[in-house]
């Protein structure tokens, strides 16, 4: 039996891409938001797959060609402020 992984030894892109016979994530949830974490999403991502920011760790990701897979979608659900909120 293999040992355990720690959540600091989780696989990086490639390692997923290995682990789905090179196609990669079909879902991506980026729950830290991480200049480091929005990466690894971005790398571990298939194409035509999706990579949802939910964390707000204030990282960024530059957007440029090659950085996401092929119609990969990125998404970032968080707009406006507390105040532009309906209450």
């Amino acid at each position: 039996m293999a040992p355990r992984r720690r959540w600091w030894q989780a696989p990086r892109g490639g390692e997923i891409h290995e682990l789905t016979d090179g196609l990669g994530a079909m879902v991506v949830l980026d729950c830290v938001g991480s200049d480091q974490t929005m990466s690894l999403a971005a790398a571990a991502a298939r194409a035509g797959g999706a990579v949802q920011v939910i964390g707000l760790g204030g990282g960024s990701l530059p957007l440029t060609v090659g950085v996401l897979p092929f119609d990969c979608s990125l998404t970032m659900p968080y707009w406006g402020s507390l105040e532009s909120w309906p209450r």
